[in-house]
């Protein structure tokens, strides 16, 4: 296996072609909100001008700059000369990871410790069953964490209602395996209503999209190899319900490019597309009543796929789409360390999303932490979904109804 990514060096041309317009201040959320030109891709590329033509060279001041980056790849949309500012940026902060916080590196350690990860989900779950994450209320970011802890959906077995008999490998994600539940609980019951095998084996390490983000390339690599190790290879498609997670699957290939990840790539699939794509099971007999709107996460490879699943669930008479294209602000590990930027960018976000919304779907868990981050900055308390909780939800509510009518009868 062969990495096959660019290295720093090889995007000298596209970083001189940078013309230095400036459309990027107009898109780049953390210009809008600091008005610093060292936060955005045009004043990101004068640094690394700086270090390819050797009048300085990669140290902690520049990685602190590089890293005042939340991913979102707007700026490239706008970009005249379809410069990848992203995948530049990245490849700069791999080359100098080593002068990275000694704190960021803990925080990417403790994420991509599995046994860290289950022994405080462990603990979340004592603390639920005991209440005692209510207490978690009492500090403003802790209020966030105890919203983003609590499930939607609890799993209800139910009765089949198709047979697609496809076998579907599943990649939960770190937050869905370990800290909230409910989209993997709709995600079994998608399963058993709609007749196909789910596989989900133990063990499955981070996607480590955070990892790549933040330089560390080794983490990445060595993830990439072990998670696709353990999918099966007759599966007939690998579903993720995160679009950062998707996204690093797809990076999967550019750096192994092995004929694992070869024969995987017309397979990768987001949950939005698959509900979209397969004859998924539709109550017919339930009303959403409430007005939905969408958060459009940055990673997102098909912007519409909200909406596509969200038109194959005809009980939804009320959406509205995502007209903002702005980021959530919360980036992974970016909203803890850097709070108060974090903060304005997901507050601005959610009062575009607020005026309008009984409910919010997103399809990032990342993108959920931002937006009730934003929502608790508003003194909003509106639900955040996943479209595939909103589909269980109505699964659990046609069959209340349909026990209702046999009791009466």
């Amino acid at each position: 296996m062969v990495n096959v990514m660019k290295k720093f060096e090889e995007y000298k041309e596209e970083i001189y072609s940078c013309s230095r317009c400036g459309l990027c201040q107009g898109i780049c959320p953390l210009y809008k909100t600091t008005g610093l030109e060292t936060v955005v891709s045009r004043g990101q590329f004068s640094l690394l001008n700086g270090i390819l033509n050797g009048d300085m060279t990669f140290n902690k001041k520049v990685y602190k700059n590089l890293d005042m980056c939340l991913h979102c790849d707007a700026c490239k949309s706008y970009c005249p000369s379809d410069i990848d500012a992203e995948k530049i940026i990245t490849s700069a902060k791999i080359e100098c990871y080593k002068y990275a916080p000694l704190s960021k590196k803990f925080k990417l350690f403790l994420l991509n410790s599995n046994i860290f990860l289950k022994t405080a989900g462990r603990c979340v779950d004592i603390f639920r069953f005991l209440g005692l994450h209510n207490l978690l209320s009492v500090f403003h970011f802790g209020s966030v964490v105890k919203r983003f802890l609590e499930e939607n959906v609890r799993y209800r077995k139910l009765k089949p209602a198709r047979q697609l008999g496809l076998k579907v490998f599943y990649f939960p994600g770190c937050v869905n395996t370990y800290f909230n539940k409910s989209i993997l609980n709709s995600m079994r019951m998608l399963a058993e209503k709609n007749g196909f095998e789910l596989v989900i084996p133990d063990g499955l390490h981070c996607c480590s999209v955070a990892h790549l983000s933040a330089g560390d390339f080794e983490t990445f690599y060595r993830n990439a190899v072990l998670n696709l190790d353990m999918i099966p290879d007759d599966v007939d498609y690998v579903v993720f319900d995160c679009a950062s997670c998707h996204k690093a699957f797809e990076l999967y290939d550019d750096i192994l490019n092995s004929k694992k990840t070869k024969n995987l790539k017309d397979k990768l699939i987001h949950l939005n597309n698959f509900i979209e794509k397969q004859d998924i099971y539709i109550p017919e007999r339930v009303k959403f009543e409430k007005i939905v709107c969408e958060h459009i996460p940055c990673h997102l490879k098909d912007k519409e796929s909200i909406w596509k699943a969200v038109k194959k669930m005809a009980f939804i008479d009320n959406f509205q789409k995502d007209e903002t294209n702005q980021c959530c602000g919360a980036a992974g590990l970016f909203c803890f360390e850097h709070g108060k930027i974090s903060r304005e960018i997901s507050k601005s976000k959610s009062s575009k999303l607020e005026e309008k919304a009984d409910v919010i779907l997103t399809s990032c868990s990342s993108c959920t932490m931002g937006i009730l981050q934003g929502l608790s900055e508003n003194g909003k308390h509106i639900k955040i979904y996943n479209p595939v909780e909103l589909l269980a939800e109505q699964y659990i509510e046609e069959e209340n109804l349909s026990k209702q009518c046999h009791t009466e009868s």
